[in-house]
């Protein structure tokens, strides 16, 4: 036994009214179908939108405590740096004692080490990467003259 419903359904709609259904100018559903499409796209363009980033983002941190007892990498570098810079007026200085240099060079190398483990939580296509690693290379290279005794005894 076949169920034929597209037959019943024809039966219950009037030839006629299909009829005069089609001929319609169709105004009525170009202007719903605009309204729509405007109502649509505005809420689109609405949700797209986002806002700015104050902050560039440095990397990902896993715990959010870090945030505020650790600087950035890029503060770490530049603190790093401004220490280099205090070292070389040191060295510069001849009524400096190298002994007084030893302290600071101490916290080069201190800082060095935070940044070292702050470098390797970075992703390896940062390019931030590798200006870290010049700063480490230095730095660490500026204790292996001092202590190997380049700049005297102390």
């Amino acid at each position: 036994m076949k169920i034929d419903l597209t037959h019943d359904l024809l039966k219950v709609v009037d030839a006629e009214s299909v009829h005069r259904a089609n001929t319609s100018n169709g105004q009525g559903f170009g202007r719903i179908l605009k309204e729509t499409m405007e109502t649509e796209n505005s809420a689109k363009a609405a949700a797209i939108q986002q806002p700015d980033l104050t902050e560039p983002v440095c990397g990902v941190r896993f715990n959010p405590f870090s945030l505020l007892a650790e600087p950035s990498p890029v503060e770490q570098a530049e603190q790093i740096l401004d220490a280099l810079e205090a070292y070389r007026q040191k060295l510069g200085d001849p009524d400096t004692a190298l002994s007084e240099v030893n302290p600071l060079l101490q916290e080069i190398q201190r800082r060095s080490d935070c940044l070292k483990s702050t470098m390797e939580a970075l992703p390896d296509v940062d390019p931030l990467k590798e200006i870290l690693n010049q700063t480490l290379v230095v730095s660490s290279l500026e204790a292996l003259k001092f202590n190997r005794g380049d700049y005297g005894a102390l």
